[in-house]
C-alpha cells in the first residue's frame, strides 16, 4: 500500500526534527484556510510528528485513559489512510477499545478526509498539535 510506513522509516523518522504537517520537509508552511485533504506528504509529516511526540506526552490522564494508545491509534489511521467510517468500524466499544482510542482514532480519520474542525481543537490543525498541551515539559 503506498504511503505506508514500515519500521524502518519509522527508526529513521524519529531521528529527525519535527516537520510542518501543512507542507512537506524543509518547505515553507502556509496557513490553510478551512478543512481540506491533506495531501501524501503531510501524512508522512503527521505520522513523523506523532511518533516522535508520543514519548513526551504524558502516558496517563487522570481518569486513567492511556494516551499512549490513543496516539498509536491515530498512527495506524494515518498509516493506513482509514476513512472515519473505516476507523469507527475498527476502534470501537464492541471491540473493547476504551472511548478515548476510539475518539482519537476516529479523529485522525476526519483529519484524513479533510472533515477536521480547528475550532473543535482549541485550534489545533492537526492531531499531533491536539497532544501539544500533555506533553511533559
Amino acid at each position: 500500500m503506498e504511503g505506508v510506513l514500515g519500521a524502518t522509516d519509522l527508526q529513521e523518522i524519529v531521528r529527525r526534527p519535527f516537520l510542518d504537517t501543512r507542507k512537506g520537509e524543509g518547505q515553507m508552511a502556509k496557513k490553510k484556510t478551512g478543512p481540506s485533504k491533506p495531501d501524501a506528504l503531510e501524512i508522512k509529516a503527521e505520522i513523523a510528528n506523532l511518533v516522535r511526540m508520543k514519548p513526551y506526552v504524558r502516558r496517563m490522564s487522570m481518569f486513567g485513559d492511556n494516551h499512549h494508545d490513543a496516539i498509536d491509534a491515530q498512527i495506524k489511521v494515518l498509516q493506513k489512510r482509514w476513512e472515519p467510517d473505516e476507523a469507527s468500524d475498527e476502534y470501537s466499544d464492541e471491540h473493547e477499545y476504551p472511548e478515548n482510542v476510539c475518539t482519537a482514532a476516529y479523529d485522525a480519520a476526519k483529519w484524513l478526509s479533510g472533515e477536521w474542525d480547528t475550532a473543535e481543537f482549541d485550534g489545533a490543525t492537526c492531531p499531533s498539535e491536539s497532544w501539544k498541551s500533555l506533553v511533559i515539559k
